[in-house]
């Protein structure tokens, strides 16, 4: 079909009988589910990609180990210093703190402990980063093939459009949607409405008149909330009355 002969406007389609206008937003409204389930399908995707991804960093960052191993691999040279180079103020003041000489002992031999044990985890770390790497490599050259295929869908979708004989302009975008196409066929199967000015008012009114429900109910709900509460009150308030 030649770009002329497409129906662009919404004001065309009150030109349109009941069966063709029925017949054209079935296909409308087909059209727009596919759209909606590859939008969906593709944004899920996208989701579980990056879930894995963060997930696999998660497992593979740098311990707390690495910091504890910088903190010692200081500390324990600062501590040999001082202990060489200020020894005889340090002796008395240990001599009068035992505590605090203990503390030092058990500061020193933990040390060395962590300094032989941490390097070999930090080394299997750092090879986990670069695992992390290539997992993000990974992540990346997944999630541009599935871009690639969202690229894809909107020129599929406006042909699928040309092949009924419209645009998506057609449908203004309050309405364009699967499901409120679908409310509109029903409408004109029914013969509730028979043009596309008239599956409009109907749908707006309904939408109205369930709004108008909804506050209704809300309403009721709450004004049985606040007779309990206050039956509740008078309740505590007469035992209360009656212990004075």
């Amino acid at each position: 079909m030649s770009n002329q002969d497409l129906i662009r406007q919404p004001a065309e389609l009150n030109r349109l009988d009941n069966n063709s206008l029925l017949n054209l937003l079935v296909g409308i409204a087909d059209v727009l589910r596919y759209l909606e389930n590859q939008v969906s399908k593709i944004a899920n995707e996208k989701g579980k990609v990056e879930a894995k991804y963060q997930g696999e960093v998660t497992r593979t960052g740098l311990p707390t180990a690495f910091l504890v191993f910088i903190m010692y691999a200081i500390g324990i040279p600062i501590v040999v210093f001082l202990a060489f180079n200020y020894a005889d103020r340090i002796n008395p003041l240990l001599e009068t703190n035992p505590l605090l000489g203990i503390m030092v002992l058990l500061f020193a031999i933990v040390g060395a402990l962590l300094l032989i044990v941490l390097p070999p985890v930090i080394i299997k770390k750092k090879k986990h980063i670069k695992v992390m790497g290539t997992l993000r490599n990974d992540a990346d050259s997944q999630l541009s093939i599935i871009t690639q295929r969202e690229a894809q869908i909107l020129p599929e979708f406006n042909g699928r459009l040309r092949n009924l004989g419209v645009t998506i302009d057609v449908i203004p975008g309050d309405y364009r949607t699967s499901f409120i196409l679908a409310v509109f066929c029903k409408y004109l199967h029914e013969g509730r409405a028979n043009t596309w000015r008239e599956c409009i008012e109907l749908y707006r009114k309904e939408l109205h008149e369930a709004k108008i429900e909804r506050q209704n109910a809300e309403m009721i709900s709450n004004l049985k909330a606040i007779k309990a509460y206050t039956g509740i009150t008078a309740i505590f308030s007469g035992y209360i009355a009656s212990r004075l």
